[in-house]
């Protein structure tokens, strides 16, 4: 019989979250809870159309139900490399027309997707990456956000080389210097980043490009560029004493 009542998430002691800013302050579900949660599911669908990434939500919502979390991680990446980030940070609109929003609560798809890609310290050995040199295609990509490592990985996966300029010491972006960690763990950012690195990508850090590189020898260079520079301007609340100093946006 189908149970309406979401399984709940709990939340960590306040008590040790006074004593650590890193603490994420939900906790992840058992396996039992995530397994439960999913199965919840009715498989209407309906999340999908809600999704700016169009994930197949029903899809590995499924799998996760059936108890196969390397399954859902595998569905999560054919749109999406980022399962255990976007588990934690995502607005989860999906959630908003979930069918069972006022029958037990929605089905938990944002938490369903960290509780899956939490099993795995290594993508390498869920996510089958077709074996194939690179192609003579070269793709710079100026930003190093979730939308230029998104980039990135897509392109390298299919052979194309890739190299990376970033302005920052780090790569991430928002990502990185944005969100605080008790929202995105440091060890959830380096795996994932990781990954896509790791498939062969060129990194050029520090790079400030119009300072230290040309943009006209970039292009000069590959085949195509990309920009994904971003936007880090704070938005400002205009209130008075928002200029204040040592306050920060």
């Amino acid at each position: 019989m189908l149970n309406f009542e979401r399984v709940k998430i709990k939340h960590e002691d306040p008590e040790r979250r006074l004593k650590s800013f890193t603490l994420e302050p939900l906790l992840e579900y058992t396996n039992e809870e995530g397994t439960a949660e999913a199965s919840r599911c009715i498989g209407c669908n309906i999340c999908t159309q809600a999704c700016p990434a169009g994930l197949d939500i029903g899809g590995y919502v499924r799998s996760t139900a059936i108890g196969d979390p390397a399954e859902t991680v595998r569905i999560v990446f054919e749109n999406l490399p980022f399962p255990a980030i976007i588990g934690r940070v995502c607005t989860h609109m999906c959630e908003d027309i979930c069918v069972l929003y006022d029958d037990g609560g929605p089905i938990a798809i944002r938490h369903l997707k960290r509780f899956a890609a939490d099993q795995f310290p290594d993508y390498s050995k869920v996510v089958a990456l077709p074996k194939r040199g690179f192609i003579n295609k070269k793709v710079a990509i100026i930003g190093a956000g979730p939308t230029g490592l998104s980039l990135a990985y897509y392109l390298l996966i299919q052979g194309v080389q890739v190299a990376i300029y970033e302005a920052l010491p780090v790569l991430g972006g928002f990502m990185k210097t944005g969100i605080p960690r008790y929202r995105l763990p440091q060890e959830t950012l380096d795996k994932e980043i990781g990954f896509i690195v790791s498939q062969g990508a060129e990194i050029h850090l520090n790079t400030k490009v119009g300072k230290d590189v040309k943009f006209e020898d970039i292009i000069s260079k590959f085949d195509a560029v990309y920009l994904g520079i971003g936007n880090h301007d704070p938005r400002m609340t205009g209130t008075p004493g928002s200029n204040t100093k040592g306050m920060y946006h």
